[in-house]
C-alpha cells in the first residue's frame, strides 16, 4: 500500500479576527459535514468488499450488505442536510454574492444542481425521510405485506448475544426497490450508487470543500509536511460487523 505526503495546516484563533460571521459559520459547519461524509463514503467501500469477497462466510457478507446500504443511506441524510447548510450558511449570508462569481466554473454548476438533488421528490429526500433520520413504520408495513408468502425471512444469533436481522435489511430493501422502480431488491446497488455517490455526493461535497477552503486560504497558517504510510486504496478498505469484544475481568 503507498504512503501518501500530506500537509498539517495549522492556526490560531486570533487569525480568523478578518472573518465576518458568515465566513465564521461556513468554516465552522461546512468542514464538520465534509468531515462526515468522508468518513460513510469510506464505511460504504468498506462494506461492499466484505460483501463482494466470496471467500467470507454468508453471515459476513450478509451483515456487510446492510453495512452498505445503511452508509449510502446515512449519506443521503448527510447530504440532504448540507444543503440545507449551504442555503443558511452560503446563501443565506453575504458570502455568496462575493464569492460565487469568482468560484471555478465547475463548482459554481454543481451548486446549480444541488437544489435539484434535495427537491421534495428526489432520491435524497426520499432516503433521509424514510430511513435516515426518521423512521417510516407505515412504508416498511407496506413492504412486508407486499412480500410474497414464499419468501424466506432470516436473521442470525452469535454466541446467544450477537443478533443481526437480515429480513429488516432486505424489507428496506425492497421498499426502496419500489421507490426506484426495480423489480428485484438487489438490484438497487447501482442506481443507489449512481444516484447517491457518482451524481449528489460530487455536487453537494466539493462545493464545500472548495469554498471552506477559499475562506481560509486568507487566513495566516503554518504549514507542517508529513507523511502517512499503508494507505489502502478504496478496492483494500474493510468494515467487518461482526466482532468478538475484550470484556474486561471484574
Amino acid at each position: 500500500m503507498p504512503t501518501l505526503k500530506g500537509t498539517y495546516v495549522s492556526f490560531n484563533k486570533s487569525d480568523l479576527a478578518h472573518l465576518d460571521d458568515g465566513q465564521l459559520k461556513i468554516i465552522c459547519v461546512f468542514p464538520q459535514i465534509t468531515n462526515r461524509l468522508a468518513v460513510l463514503e469510506a464505511q460504504v467501500y468498506g462494506h461492499m468488499n466484505v460483501a463482494l469477497d466470496a471467500s467470507n462466510e454468508q453471515a459476513k457478507r450478509a451483515v456487510a450488505i446492510c453495512g452498505f446500504i445503511e452508509s449510502l443511506i446515512l449519506i443521503a441524510g448527510e447530504l440532504k442536510e448540507a444543503w440545507e447548510a449551504i442555503q443558511q450558511c452560503y446563501y443565506g449570508t453575504k458570502v455568496a454574492k462575493t464569492m460565487n462569481p469568482a468560484l471555478p466554473k465547475e463548482i459554481q454548476e454543481r451548486l446549480k444542481r444541488c437544489g435539484a438533488h434535495c427537491s421534495g421528490d428526489s432520491l435524497l429526500t426520499f432516503l433521509r425521510n424514510n430511513f435516515a433520520y426518521h423512521n417510516s413504520p407505515s412504508l416498511m408495513l407496506d413492504a412486508i405485506k407486499a412480500t410474497s408468502d414464499d419468501s424466506t425471512m432470516a436473521f442470525y444469533v452469535l454466541d446467544q448475544r450477537v443478533f443481526y436481522f437480515d429480513y429488516a435489511t432486505q424489507n428496506r430493501m425492497a421498499a426502496i426497490a419500489q421507490w426506484l422502480g426495480v423489480e428485484d431488491p438487489t438490484e438497487i446497488i447501482h442506481p443507489l450508487m449512481q444516484g447517491v455517490l457518482a451524481q449528489a455526493f460530487n455536487d453537494i461535497y466539493l462545493p464545500m470543500v472548495v469554498i471552506a477552503h477559499t475562506i481560509l486560504l486568507t487566513v495566516k497558517n503554518d504549514h507542517e509536511q508529513f507523511e502517512l504510510r499503508n494507505v489502502p486504496d478504496e478496492m483494500n478498505l474493510r468494515s467487518d460487523v461482526f466482532f468478538e469484544p475484550r470484556l474486561t475481568e471484574e
